[in-house]
C-alpha cells in the first residue's frame, strides 16, 4: 500500500485514510522527506481523518516526520485527528511536539499561508 502524496502549490498534503502497518509509515517517512527535499514545499498537511486507530509508533512517526519537514524548511500541520484518538493520546501520554494541529484542511491552509 502507499499512501499518496498530493502538492498544493507550495504545500504537500498526504491523506491516510486507513489504518497502516508500520512498515508502511515508515516508508511514508521517507517519501515525505525525499519529496520536500526536492521539491521544496513549505508546508506539510497530514490528514488523518480517515485513521480509526493510533498506536504509539504512528504517533512517534508523525512527530518524526515533522522533525524532518521542519529542518528541510517545512511547517508540519495534522488535521482530522478524530476526538476519540484525541483522548487515546492524552490518555498514553503522547505529544504531537513539532507539528500543529488544526480542526480541517482549510484551517491548516491558513496556518500555513
Amino acid at each position: 500500500m502507499k499512501v499518496p502524496l498530493i502538492k498544493i502549490g507550495d504545500k504537500l498534503l498526504v491523506s491516510i485514510q486507513t489504518t497502516i502497518i508500520d512498515s508502511v509509515v515508515a516508508s511514508l517517512r521517507e517519501d515525505i522527506t525525499n519529496e520536500i527535499s526536492t521539491s521544496g514545499v513549505k508546508g506539510l498537511i497530514i490528514d488523518l481523518s480517515g485513521i480509526d486507530i493510533i498506536d504509539s509508533f504512528f504517533c512517534r512517526m508523525i512527530n518524526d516526520i515533522g522533525h524532518d519537514a521542519r529542518i528541510l524548511g517545512a511547517k508540519t500541520v495534522v488535521v482530522g485527528i478524530k476526538p476519540e484518538l484525541a483522548i487515546t493520546l492524552v490518555q498514553m501520554g503522547m505529544e504531537m511536539r513539532g507539528v500543529m494541529t488544526s480542526l480541517n484542511l482549510n484551517k491548516a491552509l491558513e496556518i500555513l499561508k
